[in-house]
This record gives structure tokens, C-alpha cells and sequence, in this order.
């Protein structure tokens, strides 16, 4: 086995098993781009986690003081948005509740269905001002079904919308927090610790 001063920043990756899409970006850095070069220009805290993992246990076991005070740092982060989060998010209420318009949508066909199951029944019948009668009111209840889940699917649309805005924000958040994360554990161990290591 090379030692790591010798391969570069895409052998160890291949050699670590990295995913497909840290290996294209070590791929990125160049041939002559190092382990060490890597550990320098990657701003993904689960990254740089996930190398540390990669280390010789003794290494691992010298670095843990350091690792803790970045993860402590993390959490914390965490924490603090996750309440910031809690306080006024009224969307929430209602985002992840229950998706009615599929129930307003199966109650609209079955008022259409017994508007016209009425319709047929008494049109049949001798009696055609009843029929038209229970015919009308049986019409008059699709059409209150119908706009109400065009109500509702209205407000599903509106969830969806929201859906997709918090889906687009955790997203940018998400990535502004491995930024993050990278910041702190550049912060506790700003070079490569396995440098000439097997």
C-alpha cells in the first residue's frame, strides 16, 4: 500500500471506497492534488468527518479532544436554529397536516353519482316534477362538492407551493451548515492529521 504522502487526493479515495460524488470532486482537484490538499480545499463538515473516520485508530484516538470541540460547536448550531425554528412558524401547523382533497375530491364524485343515479330514477318515473326536483338538489349538492374541492385543491396547491419553499430552504440550509460544519472542524485540525500514514 502507497503511503499517503505519495497518492493522490483521487487514489485515497478510491482506496477509502468515497462516494461517487466525493470521488468526481476529488477527481476536480487535479492529479496533483494530496490527501492533504483535500482536506484544506473540502467544505463539507460530513466530509471531513467521514475522512477522520478513515484514519488509524491510534490517530483517530489523539484527535478525538479536537473532534469534540468542532461537534460540540455543531450541535449547539443546531440546537439554537432548531428552537429559532420552533418560534413563529405558523406554516407549520397546517403544512404537514393532513392532505384533504383527496377527500373532497372522493365526496364530489359520489355527490355526481348521486345526482345522477336521482336523475336517472326519477326521470323513469311518472312523477317528472319530483324527479326534476330531487334531480336539481341532488345537482345543487355536486356542485357544492365541486367547488368545495376546487377549495381544497386550491389550498393543496397553496401546500404545495409552501411545501416546495420549505423543500428549497432546508435545502440552501442544509448546504449552509456543511459549510459550516467544515468551518469548525478546519477550525480544531486545519491540516491533513494522517499525512504519511499507511
Amino acid at each position: 500500500m502507497k503511503a499517503e504522502t505519495s497518492e493522490s487526493a483521487y487514489e485515497w479515495g478510491i482506496r477509502h471506497h468515497s462516494c461517487p460524488e466525493a470521488l468526481a470532486w476529488r477527481k476536480s482537484l487535479g492529479p496533483e492534488a494530496t490527501q492533504a490538499d483535500a482536506w484544506l480545499q473540502c467544505q463539507r463538515g460530513d466530509w471531513l468527518l467521514w475522512q477522520l473516520g478513515r484514519l488509524p485508530a491510534a490517530t483517530q484516538k489523539r484527535l478525538r479532544p479536537a473532534v469534540q470541540r468542532a461537534v460540540d460547536r455543531i450541535v449547539a448550531r443546531a440546537i439554537r436554529r432548531g428552537v429559532r425554528a420552533l418560534r413563529g412558524n405558523r406554516e407549520q401547523r397546517w403544512l404537514f397536516g393532513e392532505d384533504r382533497s383527496a377527500l373532497a375530491e372522493v365526496a364530489a364524485a359520489e355527490a355526481a353519482s348521486v345526482a345522477a343515479a336521482v336523475w336517472h330514477q326519477w326521470a323513469e318515473a311518472a312523477a317528472w316534477a319530483e324527479a326534476a326536483a330531487s334531480a336539481e338538489a341532488a345537482r345543487a349538492v355536486a356542485w357544492e362538492a365541486a367547488a368545495a374541492t376546487a377549495e381544497v385543491a386550491a389550498r393543496a396547491r397553496a401546500m404545495a407551493a409552501a411545501r416546495a419553499r420549505v423543500a428549497a430552504a432546508w435545502e440552501a440550509a442544509a448546504w449552509e451548515e456543511l459549510l459550516l460544519q467544515a468551518r469548525d472542524i478546519h477550525r480544531e485540525i486545519p491540516v491533513w492529521p494522517g499525512e504519511g500514514e499507511p
